[in-house]
């Protein structure tokens, strides 16, 4: 008892000092410290929410994983391939699909075309990526994509899109509205055709490389508006229009994979590779690795929180 007294009286002798003077420094010193920690709390919880509700956003518009489907390299000149191996090849994405399925955790997998297209505008065109979805299937992205719309349905029927308002506002489209679109594979193709043939200096040759020279655009009717500030911006066609925009044929860029638990994405991801069931062509992307950038964004702020709160303490000290 006697030595808590005697801390009470020591501590109150140094903050009450008799010059009235260091009594105010101190008053402020204190008030200063208790404001500076305070704010930087009050910032810290508010930081921390703001966090979690980001997290959440990009989990409303991204794919838990995506497996990527990638071409075989071809070998380079003068490569004289080992008859005893077999050439590379593009494996088939139905059998893959399965595999996907039976993963513990995952709610969903279905097969997906992503790309770029450019829709035509009165002034210049604008380009978004797409997502190909496959209309009539059990898909939580779809779920929760829907979520996001201002206006109209999110319908994968033939010949529709589904865009954000800030793009349909850049083509000067609206809900109803039919644009045409190029898939930017067939664009860079007609592109260089075009270049090819005005090097030709051969008439005929010339001609035969402009008659090569084709586009297929496609007119699509805009059936959903998206928000953007919170759906991303990317749009959604249905898969076959998808395929025929990017030239897959029958086949698909990969396949997107919903989870019962988003975070376990990374761990998932990682036994799916190491399961061995997953060919040599195909890789794994998870929401995070997709978002990286942003997300490490956010936690270099929540870091350099800390550190200030770090220093006013020293300081306090």
């Amino acid at each position: 008892m006697s030595f808590s007294r005697a801390s009470l009286f020591l501590a109150f002798r140094y903050l009450r000092p008799k010059r009235s003077f260091v009594s105010v420094i101190t008053a402020i010193s204190i008030l200063g410290v208790l404001l500076g920690v305070g704010v930087l709390v009050v910032v810290m919880a508010v930081f921390q929410g703001w966090q979690v509700e980001f997290r959440k956003m990009l989990l409303g518009f991204e794919p838990h994983i995506l497996m990527v489907q990638s071409d075989p390299e071809p070998p380079p000149a003068g490569f004289e391939a080992d008859p005893n191996f077999p050439e590379p090849h593009r494996s088939n994405w139905r059998d893959v699909l399965p595999v996907a399925k039976e993963q513990p955790g995952v709610l969903s997998a279905v097969p997906i075309a992503v790309g770029v297209i450019f829709a035509e505008a009165p002034t210049e065109m604008q380009g978004v990526e797409v997502f190909g979805l496959k209309p009539g299937v059990a898909d939580p992205l779809v779920d929760r994509l829907k979520k996001h719309l201002i206006a109209g349905e999110f319908s994968l029927d033939e010949d529709s899109i589904v865009v954000t308002d800030t793009f349909a506002k850049s083509v000067s489209a609206k809900l109803g509205d039919t644009i045409t679109v190029h898939g930017l594979n067939n664009l860079r193709r007609m592109i260089s055709g075009i270049q090819d043939a005005e090097k030709e200096t051969d008439p005929e040759k010339r001609d035969e490389l402009y008659d090569g020279v084709y586009d297929y655009p496609l007119e699509l009717k805009i059936t959903g508006l998206l928000r953007a500030d919170t759906a991303g911006l990317r749009g959604y066609v249905p898969l076959t229009i998808a395929q025929d925009l990017f030239n897959l044929e029958d086949n698909i860029s990969g396949i997107e994979i919903e989870l019962a638990d988003p975070e376990a994405a990374p761990a998932i991801a990682g036994a799916l590779f190491e399961s061995g069931k997953v060919p040599y062509d195909w890789s794994l992307r998870t929401w995070q690795d997709g978002q990286g950038d942003r997300l490490a964004s956010v936690e270099n702020q929540q870091s350099l929180l800390y550190f200030l709160l770090l220093i006013i303490i020293l300081v306090a000290a």
